[in-house]
C-alpha cells in the first residue's frame, strides 16, 4: 500500500507538473536552461543535509564532483561512483544529496556525485567522456576496482551503461557491480510503454521526453548504442542492480536493458515497484518508499563489496 506522501506526491506531479509538459518545448536550449534553473533553485530551498554528513568539492581528474561521507564509521576504500540523472541538461550532485548521503550511510561506502558537463552546452559524447575520465582518476588514486560500484538514476542511469561499456571498449579494468534507476538508456522513441503507461505516469508527459531524445539523437541513428546504451554489448559488464516503477514511461527502458545484459550472460537483479514516480528513491526526503529504495540499493552494493 502507497505511503500517505507518496499518494499525495503523486497526485502533485500528475495534475501540477505533467500537464505543463503538453506543450513545453523541452527540445529547446533556452528551456533546458530554465528548467535547470528552476530545479537548481528548488532544491536549494528544500536541500536537507544532516550534520554528520560531510561534503567536500574535489576535481576528478579535470571533472568537478563531491565526495559525500555520512558518518565517521565509513570505509575510504569503499566507493560508490554516483552519476545524476536530469535527462542530461539539468540536476547536479546538490539536487541528489538526499540519495547519496543515504547510499553513503547505508553502504559504509565514500560516494563520488559527478557534476558532469551537460546539454545543450555539450553533447552526451562529453558527458560519457567526463565519467569515463572521472572512473580513471579513481583508478589513478589507487583505488581498486573492486572496491568501487558504479550507478546512477535515468540520465544517470543511461550513462552509467554508457561508461561501463566505454571503459570496456579502452580495456580499464570495470567496477565490482553496477546499478542503474529507471536508465534512460533507449533514443529511438519507440518505447512501447510511452503508449500503455502514457495515463499511468505520474511525472513524465509522453511528448516531453520525446521531444528530449529527439534533440539529444539530432543527427545521429538513436539506436547508436554511443547514445542508446540499452542497445550496446554488454557482455563482460559486472553484475547489474535495475529499480524502477511499472507505472512510468522509461519502464520500457529498464526491461529492455535487463533484456539485452541478461542475453549477454551478465548478472541482472530486477526490480520493478508498483504506483510510484519515476526514480522514487531520489525522492527520499519526502517518500518513506525512497528510504525503502534506498536501503534495497545499498544491500546490493553491501553483497557486492563485502
Amino acid at each position: 500500500m502507497l505511503s500517505p506522501n507518496a499518494r499525495l506526491f503523486n497526485f502533485y506531479l500528475k495534475y501540477c507538473i505533467k500537464p505543463i509538459q503538453v506543450f513545453l518545448p523541452t527540445d529547446r536550449p533556452f528551456v533546458m536552461l530554465g528548467i535547470r534553473k528552476v530545479v537548481n533553485t528548488g532544491r536549494r530551498l528544500i536541500n536537507r543535509v544532516p550534520a554528520f554528513v560531510s561534503i567536500q568539492q574535489v576535481d576528478a581528474g579535470g571533472v568537478p564532483g563531491e565526495w559525500v561521507t555520512a558518518g565517521s564509521a565509513v570505509d575510504s576504500k569503499r566507493i560508490i561512483f554516483y552519476l545524476h540523472g536530469g535527462g542530461y541538461f539539468f540536476c547536479s550532485p546538490k539536487t541528489h544529496r538526499a540519495i547519496t548521503w543515504r547510499l553513503s550511510r547505508e553502504t559504509k561506502a565514500r560516494v563520488l556525485s559527478l557534476d558532469y558537463r551537460m546539454v545543450p552546452e555539450y553533447t552526451v559524447d562529453e558527458c560519457r567522456t567526463d565519467a569515463v575520465s572521472a572512473y580513471c582518476w579513481l583508478l589513478d588514486q589507487g583505488h581498486d576496482p573492486a572496491d568501487i560500484v558504479i550507478g546512477g538514476d535515468s540520465a544517470g542511469g543511461g550513462l552509467t551503461l554508457l561508461t561501463l561499456q566505454a571503459l570496456k571498449q579502452k580495456e580499464v579494468p570495470l567496477p565490482r557491480a553496477a546499478f542503474c534507476l529507471s536508465p534512460f538508456a533507449d533514443m529511438s522513441r519507440t518505447s512501447p510503454t510511452f503508449i500503455t503507461n502514457a495515463k499511468k505516469s505520474h511525472l513524465f508527459h509522453k511528448n516531453a521526453l520525446r521531444k528530449v531524445e529527439a534533440y539529444l539523437s539530432t543527427g545521429r541513428d538513436p539506436y547508436d548504442p554511443a547514445i542508446s546504451p540499452a542497445f550496446g554489448d554488454f557482455s563482460g559488464l559486472p553484475p547489474l542492480f535495475i529499480q524502477a516503477a511499472d507505472t512510468e514511461l522509461l519502464l520500457h527502458d529498464s526491461l529492455l536493458v535487463a533484456k539485452n545484459a541478461l542475453k549477454a550472460g551478465v548478472p541482472v537483479d530486477l526490480n520493478i515497484w508498483h504506483n510510484l514516480p519515476h526514480v522514487f528513491s531520489v525522492f527520499a526526503d519526502i517518500l518513506p518508499e525512497g528510504k525503502r529504495g534506498i536501503k534495497q540499493i545499498a544491500g546490493f552494493v553491501n553483497r557486492h563489496l563485502s
